[in-house]
């Protein structure tokens, strides 16, 4: 059966994460948001990585950008929880450098909060910051790392 893939624009998709992406999703997470909190290494990456692992076995919206003629080519990625009350908990969102500034995240941001008049960061990443600004009158934002914690 052909994987269903969700058009963005003519060089972009979007379609539900697969488990062979996992080891990238896994990757980027730890590397970006250790280099955004400053470098903190080893210690970081030893205590985050269990929490990462289980937000991806566990997380009911994990959504990965690609190029629509190549699904195997990673462009961004998002894991995210839709809670019952309506509320959409974003775990974490990546775009690879050469990506950003297209509208890509933006796009599997909104993707992966339909509906939601609440979202809660659970990580504060370079994405809280732009989504904030972004998304300011369409969605109530906020962060909180005990989101983590959240079970749907």
């Amino acid at each position: 059966m052909a994987e269903e893939l969700f058009v963005l624009s003519e060089a972009s998709a979007f379609r539900l994460m697969r488990e062979d992406d996992h080891r990238f999703v896994m990757n980027s997470w730890l590397k970006s948001h250790d280099e955004f909190k400053g470098k903190i290494g080893k210690p970081f990456y030893d205590v985050h990585a269990p929490i990462v692992n289980r937000l991806l076995a566990c997380s009911s919206v994990k959504l990965v950008a690609c190029d629509p003629s190549d699904p195997d080519l990673i462009q961004a990625w998002i894991v995210a929880d839709l809670l019952p009350d309506g509320t959409s908990v974003v775990h974490y969102m990546y775009t690879k450098d050469v990506f950003r500034r297209l509208g890509i995240a933006h796009g599997l941001f909104q993707a992966a909060t339909t509906r939601a008049k609440n979202v809660v960061c659970s990580h504060d990443c370079r994405i809280y910051s732009s989504v904030k600004s972004r998304h300011a009158e369409e969605v109530q934002l906020s962060y909180d790392p005990n989101a983590i914690n959240v079970r749907v």
